[in-house]
């Protein structure tokens, strides 16, 4: 146990998804993956009890920690007294609107890691250093043909270049999570291609990837229940170059021209629930084990 936990009385909130890291080699990683300079405003969501804060402080112009949680008040404000440099904001980092920052170091509260990483990405910054459970940082970082390979990755991969750094071992946290976690390093691009609509983006790609092993044809037949012939007749006209590519392939670049011709010809995508989701994701696991 980390001694600010039995100072302050801390208790890990399980619905806040709280586990703190208690290896210090690897808090000095992350400092030292994001190249902290003297200059940088370095943006955390989450600081907790303060052990990733301070070294931050320490290296930064200036450290903006976003917590939502003030059982960590007393820590976080005797930290604040030691380094003026450190500003609190005691906000839902999900609904907050975030001050300028030049680069992001945060242990991310894993219910809430893949909303708070969006949210970032809408923002100007050059470099973040996260840490995700490990199947989360797997689909970040996937490539097109890879097993991880799903929505969430093409989504990242139009925003910014995301890199796997480290496996964190589940022992090295206090309280341990059930899985293991994941360092990534998301560097900032201008977007690879522009968007019709984010919702209507989200809700093709997470229709395409439910016939992830089929090809591009197969799956947008499946779409003529909800639209007419002649719609998606011409809709898949400017798409024959990618008729035969397996959906697990194809490139971020590629799914944005699809997209596109989806949204121009006003084809209706059904929404795919959470229950098909788990459902594709069953059939990919069985199919390879086959």
């Amino acid at each position: 146990m980390l001694p600010q936990i039995k100072k302050y009385g801390i208790i890990p909130n399980e619905e806040y998804g709280q586990n703190f890291l208690v290896r210090q080699d690897i808090l000095l990683y992350q400092i030292e993956y994001a190249k902290i300079q003297s200059d940088d405003v370095v943006l955390e969501i989450g600081p907790g009890i303060g052990n990733l804060t301070e070294l931050l402080a320490q290296k930064a112009q200036k450290v903006i920690a976003i917590e939502k949680d003030t059982q960590f008040k007393n820590c976080l404000g005797d930290l604040q007294r030691q380094y003026k440099n450190l500003e609190i904001f005691w906000q839902d980092a999900v609904l907050f609107s975030y001050p300028f920052f030049s680069k992001v170091v945060a242990n991310l509260p894993f219910k809430v890691s893949l909303p708070i990483t969006f949210k970032i990405l809408e923002r100007p910054f050059s470099k973040a250093i996260l840490l995700y459970q490990k199947t989360m940082a797997e689909r970040i970082c996937a490539l097109p043909g890879e097993e991880k390979y799903s929505r969430v990755s093409v989504q990242m991969h139009r925003l910014c270049q995301p890199r796997f750094l480290q496996i964190i071992k589940k022992s090295d946290f206090y309280p341990p999570p059930e899985v293991d976690c994941a360092l990534i390093e998301l560097n900032k691009i201008d977007p690879l291609f522009s968007i019709p609509d984010n919702s209507f983006f989200k809700n093709a790609l997470d229709y395409l990837f439910f016939y992830r092993e089929s090809t591009l044809k197969e799956a947008c037949a499946t779409l003529g229940k909800k639209n007419s012939p002649s719609s998606l007749d011409s809709c898949l006209s400017r798409l024959v170059h990618l008729w035969k590519k397996k959906v697990s392939k194809i490139t971020p670049v590629e799914f944005g021209v699809i997209t596109e011709a989806l949204y121009q010809y006003k084809i209706k995508v059904p929404g795919t629930s959470d229950g098909k989701k788990k459902q594709a994701q069953k059939i990919h696991k069985g199919n390879k084990k086959k």
